[in-house]
């Protein structure tokens, strides 16, 4: 899976974060929230966080006669930049921060990078769905806790 990669902060010189955090952000109050609650846990721990977007790939619809799939992907990149953007602004001057804009299914992407950058604890927002909703509609954070091989904290 190719993982975009924007650094938008380092831990400051001298800190050793060996404890890594994924943070999956949308733009979301909810997912604001998980990245105050990472925020906490970074300063507290000195771990590393990385925050991630995960966006919808330019699908055929989207694209006509007066748009090229380059054109809606830059809009993709724009507001992906947007939500990192947003969700880093979450942080502590003092707390390392790297992101990552990639494109696929939000769930599996999340569980893909986590594996990729060696995350010790993925933290997501909730929607506050009861059980029987999250059944019916597919949440992403229900599939990320069914299927993560590493702790998750979802944050209300």
């Amino acid at each position: 899976m190719p993982v975009g990669r924007v650094v938008t902060r380092r831990a400051p010189a001298g800190r050793n974060a060996v404890y890594t955090i994924l943070v999956a952000v949308d733009g979301s109050q909810h997912s604001h929230r998980a990245a105050r609650y990472a925020n906490q846990r970074a300063r507290t721990t000195g771990c590393t966080v990385h925050l991630v977007h995960v966006g919808e790939p330019v699908m055929a619809w989207e694209v006509g006669p007066v748009s090229s799939s380059e054109v809606v992907e830059r809009l993709h990149e724009a507001e992906s930049a947007r939500v990192l953007d947003d969700g880093a602004k979450q942080f502590d001057a003092t707390v390392g921060v790297e992101c990552h804009s990639v494109a696929g299914e939000p769930a599996q992407t999340i569980l893909e990078l986590a594996d990729a950058i060696g995350a010790d604890e993925i933290i997501v927002g909730s929607r506050g769905m009861r059980a029987l909703g999250a059944a019916m509609l597919g949440s992403v954070a229900s599939s990320v806790v069914h299927d993560a091989k590493v702790p998750v904290v979802v944050v209300r």
